[in-house]
């Protein structure tokens, strides 16, 4: 299924970039030097991407098809943005779901190589998990640290799970400065604190310096008896396709110690590979082979496209209707196929909050229609989107 997907990514690429240099080729002599938009082509493929994949594009009037039968004024609406990430904001739904922004997840990046690597568990780290929290009456944050990843600078400078922070490099956390400050260099000065009263009281100082690293999201995996009974315990913070192997090696274990229940904690999972999911679902259940676990939704024009039957030859026929329907499984797929390690449960408990989002909310929703899924914790992050990368 994996290797279907990315025969179609790299079939998609080649028809947007297709697309764009077509439109680049109409845009000629004359009419090409009346408007100065260095970045036309970018632009160009920015909103050819987003005409066919968005979710909401029927919501935003500026990426419906006749927005380019007009050719100037559609090189003219590209040239009135100061850039491609401008574009693309603009092209963003601005529609509500129950008070919020419903599209809140899209985004752009200007460096594919580093994004493709973070898919794939590789990042730049100093080691530091940590989650925000905001300081009572303000727009001040304070961040507390949930897990150090071992072999990084924050292990070997000792800070440990639990402790808080106020500050970077002598300045403040805000809701306004957080990611500049937290993600905008490799390298910081966080001022920690101690609790007092209620109060934060400044205690040290410590650099942290990021380097390239490689997350194994299993962070722990271990199998507990409590009461007569056998539980096991899963530590799991990415859906990352790169670990499946591992996953599937962990639930070996877990079949091998003859566990009766099984407690998966997701609180610092954010989602990630769909494909992942499934095998992370049907190593859960084993009994569930060919049954539908999850459906995929998209726009009109996609969802017109993959079911017209009389485009059956067409590659999104033929390459990704796997994508639509994802069925349970009995091996792990792609990179390392295997027959998978289930253990066959009937009931799963899952620890979940507001940071539990993506591919860990389709655990639960998706199980939930098979096994009884018990879910600990606060309300999760409501991501139902997926994503389509160009």
């Amino acid at each position: 299924m994996k290797k279907k997907a990315l025969k179609l990514g790299i079939l998609l690429f080649s028809f947007l970039f297709i697309l764009a240099c077509s439109s680049d080729d109409d845009m000629s002599g004359n009419e090409q030097g009346n408007i100065n938009n260095p970045d036309e082509a970018i632009d160009n493929f920015v909103w050819a991407g987003m005409n066919l994949w968005y979710l909401y594009k029927p919501d935003v009037p500026d990426l419906q098809d006749n927005k380019v039968n007009d050719t100037n004024e559609y090189r003219r609406f590209l040239s009135s943005y100061d850039s491609p990430e401008d574009l693309f904001q603009a092209l963003r739904s601005q529609k509500t779901l129950q008070g919020q922004l419903e599209d809140q997840f899209s985004f752009i990046v200007d460096d594919y190589i580093a994004l493709e690597q973070e898919f794939n568990g590789i990042s730049e780290s100093n080691g530091m998990g940590f989650l925000l929290g905001r300081i009572s009456g303000t727009d001040d944050l304070f961040g507390y640290v949930t897990y150090i990843l071992p072999g990084t600078d924050a292990e070997a400078k000792g800070v440990t799970r639990g402790d808080i922070f106020t500050t970077i490099n002598g300045i403040q956390l805000t809701v306004s400065n957080r990611r500049e400050l937290l993600f905008g260099t490799d390298s910081y000065e966080i001022g920690f604190n101690t609790v007092e009263n209620n109060v934060l009281i400044p205690a040290k100082t410590l650099t942290l310096n990021k380097l390239e690293y490689t997350e194994n999201p299993i962070f722990i995996s271990k199998t507990i008896e409590y009461k007569g009974k056998t539980v096991g315990y899963l530590l799991y913070n990415g859906f990352t396709f790169g670990f499946n192997k591992q996953l599937n090696d962990a639930f070996a274990a877990f079949k091998n110690d003859n566990i009766d229940d099984l407690i998966l904690d997701l609180r610092y999972n954010g989602g990630g590979s769909v494909y992942t999911a499934t095998a992370l679902a049907s190593m859960i259940t084993g009994d569930k082979t060919g049954q539908v676990f999850t459906k995929n939704v998209y726009n009109p024009d996609i969802t017109s496209i993959i079911s017209n039957q009389s485009n059956a030859d067409s590659f999104f026929n033929t390459r990704f209707l796997d994508n639509v329907i994802i069925d349970f499984d009995n091996n792990t797929e792609e990179p390392i196929e295997e027959p998978i390690s289930s253990l066959g449960l009937k009931k799963l408990y899952v620890l979940g909050t507001g940071s539990t989002a993506s591919a860990s909310e389709i655990i639960i929703n998706g199980l939930s229609s098979f096994i009884d899924v018990i879910h600990i914790g606060s309300p999760t992050r409501g991501k139902f989107q997926a994503s389509r990368t160009l």
